[in-house]
């Protein structure tokens, strides 16, 4: 069993979804599910569901629907550092429509980490890793001010050379790493420092470098009855628990890919039974 630093936003999910061709027209009927989400707290989720621990640092609203998702959180063991935000819970909106999708988010920038945000070290106990999606340099270089001894795996953003020492791992998806470079292949070049570059490619699978800059691929899964939603999320928690575990880097990918997998058969970002199926 691992311990875990994760920092990041915490949203309630919406995902709307039909297998028609939506009609500017008419009343369209979807199917709706709705859930806890945001990335880092689906990171944090599925860890505890996996029997690790966690200590999740995030910007709530200042509502009852923030509160009744950290009870949730509590609930699953999750130890919950909250800050406040006078606003509302951020909501996530996915509407999927036959093979095409959109996404709309209501997260505004106050639920975002900067360097005013301090890590709270009187809550660490023997954390050695951590992972956040909150790409703020000023805020990385204060976390790392504040506690230089964990390591960090960055997801969805490429950290500044700067802070390289700071990560074990950045792990993103092919759009993200084109935010950064004009291909995939560029990203890996602008990535080659870090111990451990991963890119989600769909379903053309992931690809992945490690010191030594070869390029390795390992398949995708077969997709479930579900929804792609949180699919990535899994991934990396998959891939932390193994690695937390002492597993080498592919096997613990592999293992991370399963994990996905079993999200997709569920409509919802995270599968509730991942270590029953």
């Amino acid at each position: 069993m691992g311990s875990v630093v994760a920092i990041g936003t915490a949203v309630i999910d919406t995902v709307l979804s039909t297998h028609v061709k939506l009609n500017n027209e008419l009343c369209n009927k979807v199917i709706r599910s709705s859930a806890d989400g945001g990335a880092i707290r689906n990171v944090a989720h599925n860890l505890a569901l996996l029997g690790d621990e966690v200590l999740f640092w995030a910007k709530f609203g200042n509502d009852l629907e923030a509160l009744d998702m950290i009870t949730r959180l509590e609930l699953l063991k999750i130890q919950v550092y909250a800050k406040f935000i006078n606003l509302p819970t951020p909501h996530f909106y996915q509407l999927y429509e036959q093979d095409t999708s959109m996404m709309i988010s209501s997260t505004a920038d106050d639920f975002y980490f900067n360097q005013r945000d301090l890590l709270p070290n009187f809550l660490l106990h023997d954390e050695k890793f951590g992972i956040t999606d909150q790409d703020d340099d000023a805020f990385l270089k204060k976390l790392h001010d504040r506690s230089p001894d964990l390591r960090w795996i960055a997801l969805g953003f490429l950290p500044p050379h700067d802070l390289i020492n700071m990560f074990i791992a950045v792990f993103v998806n092919k759009k993200e790493a084109l935010r950064y470079a004009e291909s995939t292949d560029d990203f890996f070049q602008k990535a080659s420092d870090f111990p451990l570059t991963v890119v989600t490619m769909d379903q053309e699978g992931l690809r992945y470098a490690c010191e030594d800059g070869e390029i390795k691929s390992l398949e995708a899964p077969v997709l479930g009855k579900g929804n792609v939603l949180g699919m990535g999320d899994a991934l990396v928690a998959g891939f932390l628990h193994r690695y937390l575990e002492g597993l080498p880097i592919e096997a613990s990918l592999t293992f991370a890919i399963e994990c996905a997998r079993r999200t997709s058969e569920v409509t919802t970002s995270v599968n509730q039974e991942i270590l029953k199926m």
